[in-house]
Formats: C-alpha cells, structure tokens, sequence
C-alpha cells in the first residue's frame, strides 16, 4: 500500500479510536455508577469529639470519604439482646437519638449543626446514613430496577416501599412531611438527585440512559427478594404508619370560570378599572404600599433607583434615590413597627453573590439610612389583620435552593439589629418574597401562604391545607445567580421575587379571601434569560365548607403586575409594560380596580 493511501487512512483510523475509547471510557463510568453512589453514601463511622458554640465536632474528615452536606445518625443503646437460654446479654440494639448534618471538613476532624437533635454527649456513636428514612422517587418510569439496587446495596438505610413512595410522589419534586425525615432519592431524566431532610442537594449524579435500561434490567425484584421495610421516622418515637396518616392531605380545588363571582354578592369587574398616571422611569419590578392618614405611600424600584410616591386620586411623586448600594435590587417593602410613628423601608440587594439589605426611616419626605448590610432577604408583614404590616422577617440565603429554611424576626435596638425567633409558626418551605400571614380559615390564627416555583401554598402552622396547579406568580424581578462562585465549574441557578398576595374580605362575611397573581410563561422564563411572561390575571381563593375555592378575578392582561394592595374598597395594581427581550425599554402605570358588592 502506498504512503499517500496510508497519509490519507490515518486520520480516519485516529479519529475512530478516540471515538471507540470514549465509548469505552462512557461504558466503565456508567457500570461504575451504582459503586460510586453505595460508597458515598456508606455508613462510615466516628464518635462526638467536642462540642463548640452550637458546633458539634466529630473525628471524621475527608480521608475517610466525608464531604460537606453528608447525614451522620447519632446512635445510643438501646434494648438489651439477651440470649433467652443462657441469660447472657449478648448485646444492645442501637437506635437513633438524633442527627447531624457536615458543614465544614477539616484534616483529622469535621463541623456539623444538628438537624433533629434532642441531646448530644462527647463519645457519642456517629454513623453516616445509618438507619435513616429513604424515599425513591422515579420519574422516568425506568428507575424500579435502579431502585431495588439501590436499596440492597444501602441496606442500612430504611426504605420505603417503591409503589408507595410513587403514590407520595409530587407532580414537580418538592418538599412534602414526609421527606422531612428522610434522604429522598430524585430521578429524573438522566440525573440522580439526593436531597436531605431540609431539601437540599447532597449528591448528584449524571449518567447515560442506558445505565437505567441496561445496567440494572436484571436486577429485578424477582431476583432480590429481601422485603423492603417501611419507612420510619429518624426519631423512632412514633411508626411510620402513624407519621403519614397524621399529614393533612392538600384539599380539593373548585375552579371558578373566568368573570364569575367566587361567592354570591361579589363581582369583581375590569371593565371598570382606572389607569391613573403613568410612573416615571423604566418598569417597576417591585412595588409595595403603605396606608396613610390620607391616601397610600407608594414605593417603587426598577432595580437601580428607589421612588416614593403619594397616591390619592392622583399620583404624586415625593422622591427618587439611587440604589443605597451599587447592587440590583431585588424587593422593597413597607414596615410600619410598633410604637413607631414614622414607617420604614426594607430594600433587599444583591451584592459580592450574597443579600445585603438595608433599612430606611422615612421621616419628612426623606429616607434616612438606619442599618445596612444586614445578610438576611427581609419582608415585612401585617400578621394581626390591621393592614399595617409590623413584622419583620428575614431569611437566610442558601446557595444551592436560594431560600433557606431558616427565618428570623427582626427588632430594631437603637440602629441595630436584634434576631428572635418568629411569632408565628412557619412552615420549613415558607418564603418571605411572595409570602402572606393572614387568617383566611376564621379559626383566629394566620395561615401561611407563600409562591414558590409557581406554585401557592397555603399551610396551617407547618400542616399543608392547599397546594395550587404550577401557574401562580409571575415577577419581572428575577436573579440568576452563581450556586457557587469559587468552583471549577460554575452552575447556575434562576429564582423569581414573587410580589405577596392580598388578604381581603370581599363578601363581607367577616373572613378574609386571598387575592394572587397568576400567569402564563413561556420558554424564556424557565431559562432565566427573561421572565417570559405572556399574559398575567388575578386568582381568588375563598375558603368555604373546610376547603379552598378557587376562581378568577376578571380577564386575562398582557402586562405583569408588580405591586398589588387594596384600599377602600379599590384594588390598586402597578402594571409594567415590557420591552422586547434584549432592550430596557418599557412603562408602568397605577391601575385602580374597583370592587363591587
């Protein structure tokens, strides 16, 4: 064979080889997979060496395979195994008294903070995953092969059974009761997703489809036939069984046409509506007011400047500041604290991957700085149904879900800045961006309704009473924002600052109905390159014989709303017009609805 037939082969000949080793290589990684998964979650063991500041330090670090984020089960003895012939105690059957979650991996030793942790003693037994509840959720319809691998291979975990888990399944992954004990195994697509107890990723894994059609097609349940047990709790103080009957189920919805009254004697009407003044500047992606002695305080922002408006039936503008950083803004909201005379402003920034917020006294047309900095999300609400919203909360940021379950009340000390626990029960999922206190069930105590991932939740202290179909919210204040700005490789992650709903009587019959904005988004929203929003409307929900109805407040709009209240009788929208994907152009306007009884 001549040289130029060999010149002209060779290429070819190197560029199949590289092709066949990386589907070599695919192969190994993909019959890899189910070892890499049973290792990390293998049930290494260590003991409590000390506890410091809240800190509890143990003797295990990454040498041994630990890594931030891993469960670890505190152990203590428990029932005595004594042998029935020769009375000789053979040994103690452990249990769990509590768990601890890695925060921080040194050489020789690791950080944690307790999860569900009651009491703690230095020498204590720590196992990773041991004897925790397990909840596999399949949604490819391919993954019960993969799930009976996975629970043979982590034997010391506790699952629960593969049909039952399904039938708890959401539609959309999310928190439920029963996860709040439990590691919870999510596939989805190609991805295998680990979420702790507070629903934050612990481990994900990536893989070819065939690793779930081949790689586990003979290991059926025919062929293991060890029983799965049901899943119990970490704390073992109750059964399984009696843990998940005790969660109230999420109640019926009854949808309500477009234009019909939700209750009879209330007709919300559009064709009445006022468009008042249009407000200067760009879009408002956040607004929120206050009443007054005489009319409404209204505060704006299109992300860069802060407006404070007076409204009675016309709009007067009292002030316009720049940002009190150089960050975007991402929300503002009125606090009227007790025993003050002047209101305050609570605007939240994102600034170095962090929140930073900040708090103004408004006193004499001017905002006067009184904290800054402060590291929370923060959202004042009315919790006492006078329309004043007094409470101030502030939650802390979690990289990898944005809204941490921690929540904190804020009291002003002089100018600072003193934390204490909430007033009201909340919810672990609960948001303050999009958030509502309001007692809409007439049993005198505040339900908690929030936005999250386009779905309203409404909770009765942390007991789920209503969950919507994924259309609610729909804000032109969105962050896109690194999960973890120091790695190698970078992922993102998209979150929208829902605007609160309204509580409001609107049949007169003494309890309170809830007023939410709703819309349609299209593929540019779930991207985070635009908040792709096609048309917004308003929902209702009215709760009548021990459930939530559900209907709508007029018709569908072109433009989202960005600030929603009511007052004498009126609803008063900031309605913002957009302009094309890429350019900042685009209006607001103040739109006055009236509402008939």
């Amino acid at each position: 064979m001549s040289n130029s037939v060999y010149v002209k082969i060779l290429p070819i000949v190197v560029f199949l080889s590289i092709i066949f080793s990386g589907f070599l290589l695919s192969i190994n990684a993909n019959a890899d997979m189910p070892e890499v998964i049973a290792k990390d979650f293998s049930p290494l063991s260590g003991v409590v060496v000390m506890v410091e500041n809240g800190e509890i330090i143990v003797d295990l670090d990454e040498s041994g395979g630990l890594a931030k984020g891993d469960l670890l089960s505190v152990m203590s003895a428990g029932e005595k195994l004594v042998h029935p012939v020769t009375g000789k105690v053979l040994g103690n059957l452990e249990k769990v008294k509590g768990i601890l979650k890695v925060t921080r991996v040194r050489d020789g030793y690791s950080y944690t903070r307790g999860l569900q942790l009651n009491e703690i003693n230095i020498g204590d037994t720590v196992r990773r995953y041991e004897k925790m509840s397990a909840i596999f959720w399949d949604y490819t319809g391919e993954g019960k092969a993969l799930f009976f691998r996975l629970r043979d291979d982590l034997s010391h975990m506790v699952w629960m059974e593969f049909d039952t888990a399904q039938k708890l399944k959401p539609k959309d992954p999310a928190m439920l009761p029963e996860t709040e004990t439990a590691v919870v195994f999510i596939l989805k697509d190609d991805t295998l997703q680990v979420r702790d107890p507070e629903f934050l990723i612990i481990r994900e894994y990536t893989f070819s489809e065939s690793i779930v059609q081949q790689e586990f097609s003979s290991y059926s349940k025919e062929k293991k036939m060890v029983p799965a047990p049901a899943t119990l709790p970490v704390s073992e103080k109750e059964p399984a069984k009696q843990a998940i009957e005790s969660v109230k189920p999420m109640v019926s919805v009854s949808t309500v046409t477009p234009q019909q009254p939700v209750a009879d004697g209330v007709k919300p009407v559009f064709q009445d509506s006022i468009y008042m003044d249009q407000l200067p500047g760009g879009p408002v992606i956040m607004a929120d007011f206050l009443p007054d002695e005489n009319g409404l305080l209204l505060a704006t922002t299109d992300g860069q400047k802060i407006r404070i408006f007076h409204v009675t039936d016309k709009i007067l503008l009292l002030m316009e500041k720049d940002s009190p950083i150089f960050a975007p803004i991402l929300s503002l909201s009125w606090w009227k604290p007790q025993h003050s005379s002047s209101p305050m402003l609570a605007i939240v920034n994102w600034l170095d991957h962090m929140p930073a917020s900040t708090l103004f006294s408004w006193d004499n047309n001017r905002l006067q700085l009184v904290k800054d900095r402060i590291p929370r999300l923060i959202v004042a609400f009315d919790t006492d149904g006078d329309r004043m919203p007094e409470t101030l909360l502030g939650q802390e940021y979690d990289p990898q879900e944005f809204f941490s379950y921690r929540i904190q009340e804020l009291k002003l000390i002089g100018n600072d800045v003193e934390y204490k626990n909430p007033s009201v029960k909340l919810p672990r999922q609960f948001t303050v961006f999009g958030g509502l206190l309001s007692d809409f069930t007439g049993d005198g105590v505040a339900e908690a309704a929030f936005i999250r991932n386009e779905i309203l939740y409404i909770y009765s202290g942390k007991d789920p009473v209503f969950k919507s179909s994924k259309k609610m919210g729909g804000s032109l204040s969105k962050l896109t924002y690194k999960m973890n700005p120091e790695a190698k490789h970078i992922m993102t992650n998209s979150v929208s600052i829902e605007i609160s709903p309204v509580a409001v009587d609107l049949d007169g019959n003494g309890i309170s109905e809830m007023i939410a904005v709703a819309s349609d988004r299209n593929l540019l929203s779930k991207t985070g390159i635009s908040p792709g929003i096609e048309s917004t409307w308003l929902t209702i929900l009215k709760y009548e014989d021990k459930t939530f109805k559900e209907g709508t407040l007029g018709e569908k709009m072109g433009t989202p709303i960005q600030g929603m209240t009511v007052f004498e009788d009126k609803l008063f929208l900031v309605v913002s017009e957009t302009g094309s994907v890429f350019s900042k152009g685009g209006q607001s306007r103040l739109m006055q609805l009236p509402l008939a009884r």
